[in-house]
């Protein structure tokens, strides 16, 4: 599953993840924020291209929150597909990030 990450002139780190992503992606989703030369403003976590979810996902982006919070920022999930989308709903995800 390919995970990369970007940085915009603006500071938001976006985190491009692609496939599946489950626990085969923890090392990768992690050193894709973690190991940022630069601090971020705020993450994005772009999913459109993601089209599969797991529980283990799921703790990732709740260890991604966490981390953005002790750097004071926000992050944004953009884009899910359909079923992705639902797996964040059914898992009240929509009420812990902002889902756009």
């Amino acid at each position: 599953m390919p995970i990369f990450s970007t940085f915009s002139d603006d500071g938001t780190l976006t985190l491009h993840i692609a496939g599946r992503f489950d626990f085969r992606s923890r090392e990768a989703f992690l050193r894709s924020y973690e190991e940022c030369e630069r601090e971020p403003s705020a993450f994005l976590v772009d999913l459109r291209d993601a089209e599969y979810i797991d529980s283990s996902a799921l703790g990732m982006l709740l260890l991604l929150r966490d981390f953005a919070a002790s750097k004071g920022a926000r992050v944004t999930l953009e884009r899910p597909r359909p079923l992705v989308a639902r797996t964040l709903a059914a898992s009240d995800f929509d009420h812990w990030f902002t889902v756009a």
